[in-house]
């Protein structure tokens, strides 16, 4: 049981991005390699069927073949993004603990608890999409209630539902300083994602051809690379502020979720 929620301070922005900027410092290669090997190897594959389709109208004539396995390479796609951001979470949360973030560790975690991690992204998602279709303002703010569900499934082992109540509880009274930190996000990875839409235009300046290749192969999934990682970082950063302003909840204490 969750110990009572009791407010011990503010949630400070600038902390936040504190504790986030020094895990990626410190572990900067190894979450890279994993999401090259889980997000940008997929998402090369999917960047090459989708160049197959507009350039020649899928393997040897058959768009419907090019289709079907740039469909399955996205729902693959979809898979090993889960995995990875439940990964990388776990990394984090061990690094602010003072333990070394083991990628590994965190990938045979994840990939344990794949199913409800899906099952747990599938339901924010359908929620969240319903809100968004009331106007937008309600699916913006049950993406904020719901937006440290992933590390309360994979650090306190909760149940899919379970895990979005205690987000819920989690993000009460401090939505707002969580919706500024997802602008500074957003902020950030359209900064990103316009360097690389440059990258692509200037070396395809060639030809149409080469802009898609580059962009569908290269830019695009080192894009999805890049916030990915931002994003599961910066998602345990704000979970890990919270369970510390709410609950008084130190690296020590925290660290026995992993004993």
């Amino acid at each position: 049981m969750s110990p009572p929620f009791t407010s011990t301070g503010r949630f400070e922005i600038s902390r936040v991005l504190s504790r986030l900027f020094g895990v990626l410092g410190r572990n900067f290669g190894r979450f890279l390699l994993s999401a090259a090997i889980l997000v940008g190897l997929p998402m090369v594959a999917l960047g090459f069927f989708q160049m197959v389709q507009i350039n020649e109208g899928g393997p040897s004539g058959d768009p419907t073949l090019s289709g079907v396995s740039a469909l399955a390479v996205g729902l693959v796609s979809l898979v090993t993004t889960t995995v990875l951001q439940a990964a990388i979470i776990h990394g984090s949360v061990e690094d602010l603990n003072g333990r070394p973030a083991s990628v590994v560790e965190g990938l045979i975690m994840a990939s344990g608890r794949a199913l409800p991690l899906i099952g747990l992204s599938l339901a924010v998602g359908l929620v969240t999409a319903f809100g968004l279709l009331l106007l937008i303002v309600p699916g913006v703010l049950v993406a904020l209630a719901f937006s440290v569900a992933v590390p309360a499934l994979m650090v306190e082992r909760r149940g899919v539902f379970d895990a979005m109540q205690r987000s819920r509880d989690l993000t009460r009274n401090h939505r707002g300083a969580v919706f500024g930190l997802f602008v500074l996000y957003l902020v950030a990875a359209m900064i990103v994602q316009l360097a690389g839409s440059i990258t692509a235009g200037v070396a395809g300046a060639s030809g149409i051809s080469n802009f898609i290749a580059i962009n569908g192969i290269v830019v695009t999934p080192v894009v999805q690379m890049l916030s990915s990682l931002l994003l599961a970082v910066g998602t345990a950063s704000i979970y890990y502020e919270l369970r510390f302003i709410k609950e008084g909840v130190g690296p020590e204490a925290l660290a026995r979720v992993f004993d």
